[in-house]
């Protein structure tokens, strides 16, 4: 069970129900599970829905997906106890959702690297409002730049990424500027808009240079100089 994190506030339960239950797809398990916890008198807001690998189940309340979790573990397991609801319920009752950090357009983030050195970003554009498209900065520093060094630095690359980097603190906002550059329009062949990076690729390519397909992203970008 997934707890509520920097980008969620829901308790979560992703698993392969249908193979656990004996049932013939992830649908039926996710609609024999939603009508046992049903029956169970479990009340209270609690989604379902079903994917070809897994069922998904959340809530916003802790203690009755905790419920749900006991129930589906007897259901898979007739002789199933649970020890720790106590301490489970107590972990429950006292868990705070950590605050995301705030981003948004036009600030410049650092990228940790192995070596406690760093390679800078920011944020020039947001995919369906969602993800993040950033340029990389030609900078490596061992300290925080100023905004005259990423006014003076050159443009990389560009890319996109998943913006759970950003509210984890994965990648840290360290000041807002004007955008020092955009990327260009949308089209199929436009491998920024088309493709979601991790933060590993991305510390690969600033350590190394050697993903060339995030090279490659660098005919994409207009740069403002």
């Amino acid at each position: 069970m997934f707890i509520p994190d920097f980008s969620s506030k829901e308790y979560i339960i992703f698993e392969d129900l249908a193979g656990l239950l004996d049932l013939e797809t992830n649908y039926d398990a996710m609609v024999f599970v939603r009508k046992q916890v049903k029956e169970a008198g479990i009340k209270g807001k609690v989604r379902f829905d079903s994917e070809s690998d897994c069922v998904g189940i959340y809530s916003t309340n802790g203690n009755k997906m905790l419920q749900v979790a006991i129930l589906v573990n007897e259901l898979i397991d007739e002789e199933f106890t649970f020890a720790n609801q106590r301490e489970y319920e107590q972990f429950i009752g006292s868990w705070k959702r950590p605050k995301k950090q705030k981003w948004k357009v036009g600030d410049v983030f650092s990228i940790p690297l192995p070596n406690e050195t760093y390679f800078f970003g920011q944020i020039v554009e947001l995919m369906e409002d969602v993800f993040p498209l950033c340029v990389i900065f030609d900078l490596h520093l061992k300290t925080v730049p100023t905004k005259e060094d990423i006014d003076n630095a050159n443009i990389l690359t560009a890319l996109m990424l998943n913006g759970m980097v950003f509210d984890d603190y994965t990648l840290k906002v360290i000041f807002e500027m004007e955008i020092m550059g955009e990327i260009t329009g949308n089209t199929r062949r436009n491998s920024v808009r088309n493709v979601t990076w991790s933060t590993s690729h991305l510390v690969d390519f600033c350590m190394e240079y050697k993903l060339e397909e995030i090279s490659a992203n660098k005919n994409f970008v207009i740069e403002y100089k």
